[in-house]
């Protein structure tokens, strides 16, 4: 098992209600990605209980904010070192050019209003500083088990197209676990009737893969190819801000 998911997995005990259900979930990815980071000002918006941002290192400056208190209160025991406030992402209570990191994690697929997401990507620019990082998460609309192509979440191309609205240049963007379910090939009609608590039953268990050495570095290498991007079950994106 890669060592992050024990150091996360050892934090979900404190808050097992937000545990994301998933042992490959594309989470676990951004939290390694966090974890390498050093003295760097960061900012996770919807940051939930703080897994993630309880991943970055001690010499971090770690903020989070969310609309749930109780998330928050659960942030405070869980990221002792760290800031957290009430507050909506469209509405960032910082001043420009602040942070060097912002995270926004499964945040944008469950937002309805599209001019809403429009508003959140201009607030994360704002307070972004000059060439300064966005790192997203965000589940596929095309995948039948995350996505369930509901209207809300987000297509490759659509999450690409609300990215670039602003002055960021994408450096990455990886197809997040590829591996199709046992019926991948039945018509998208039938697929969507399949209520969503029978979902494991037509994959994979998570618990098995996890367990496989060097998932993770084999996920991220074939989740850039073009054909696995379409159809993965959640995406990784890495921007960078251009200008201040």
């Amino acid at each position: 098992m890669h060592p992050i998911l024990k150091k996360v997995e050892k934090n979900f005990k404190l808050a097992p209600y937000f545990w994301w259900g998933d042992y490959i979930d594309v989470r676990f990815f951004l939290a390694y990605q966090v974890s390498k980071e050093k003295k760097k000002k960061i900012l996770d918006i919807g940051c939930g209980a703080g897994i993630i941002l309880s991943m970055a290192s001690d010499s971090c400056f770690k903020c989070g904010i969310d609309i749930d208190l109780v998330s928050l209160n659960y942030a405070k025991t869980i990221v002792p070192n760290g800031y957290f406030f009430k507050s909506k992402a469209s509405f960032l209570p910082f001043k420009d050019n602040v942070f060097e990191i912002i995270l926004l994690s499964h945040l944008l697929g469950e937002i309805n209003d599209k001019k809403e997401k429009e508003i959140i990507m201009k607030e994360v620019y704002r307070c972004l500083k000059q060439n300064g990082l966005l790192l997203i998460t965000n589940t596929n609309r095309d995948n039948f088990i995350t996505g369930r192509f509901r209207d809300k979440k987000l297509s490759l191309k659509e999450l690409k197209e609300l990215v670039l609205k602003e002055d960021f240049e994408i450096k990455s963007i990886i197809g997040w676990n590829p591996i199709p379910s046992f019926i991948f090939f039945l018509p998208k009609k039938i697929k969507k009737r399949i209520p969503v608590k029978f979902l494991k039953y037509f994959t994979i268990p998570s618990f098995i893969l996890a367990r496989i050495p060097f998932i993770f570095e084999a996920m991220a290498k074939i989740g850039k190819l073009k054909p696995i991007l379409k159809y993965s079950r959640s995406f990784f994106l890495e921007a960078e801000k251009l200008s201040g």
